[in-house]
C-alpha cells in the first residue's frame, strides 16, 4: 500500500472454512486456530468472526475507490459478502474474486448477485 491514506480492512474467522469446499478442503481447513496475524502498520484493520456476524455491523471508511478482494471460496460465504457490500459500493469500486474460475463457489454467487446490479466485467 504505497498511498499513506490507503487502508486495508480484512475479515476472517481464523478458524478455517465453515463448511467443506471440496474433497480436498473440508470444514476447518486453512484454520489458524483462531490466531490473528499481527501487522506493524496502523492502516491494517482485521475483524475476527464469521462474515454473517461481522458485516451487518461494519461501516467502511469514506473512500474514493474501494477495492474488495473476495477470497471466500465458498458459495455461501461469498453470497453473504455480496449481500452486505451492495450498500457500500459506488461507481468505480472494484471486486476481485480469487476463485472466480470455479463455477460452484464465488462465480455462482456472483452470477446470482449480478442479476440485481449494474456492473462492468473487467477480464
Amino acid at each position: 500500500m504505497q498511498n499513506p491514506n490507503c487502508q486495508l480492512h480484512g475479515f476472517d474467522s481464523f478458524h478455517g472454512l465453515p463448511e467443506a469446499w471440496n474433497a480436498r478442503y473440508g470444514a476447518g481447513s486453512m484454520s489458524m486456530n483462531g490466531l490473528m496475524p499481527a501487522f506493524d502498520d496502523p492502516r491494517i484493520h482485521l475483524y475476527k468472526g464469521w462474515f454473517e456476524n461481522i458485516l451487518p455491523y461494519y461501516n467502511p471508511p469514506d473512500h474514493d475507490i474501494m477495492f474488495i478482494n473476495c477470497d471466500a471460496d465458498l458459495f455461501t460465504s461469498t453470497s453473504i459478502i455480496l449481500e452486505h457490500i451492495n450498500k457500500w459500493l459506488k461507481p468505480n469500486d472494484l471486486i476481485y474474486f480469487d476463485e472466480f474460475h470455479h463455477n460452484a463457489g464465488e462465480r455462482l454467487a456472483f452470477d446470482i448477485y449480478s442479476r440485481k446490479i449494474d456492473y462492468e466485467f473487467i477480464p
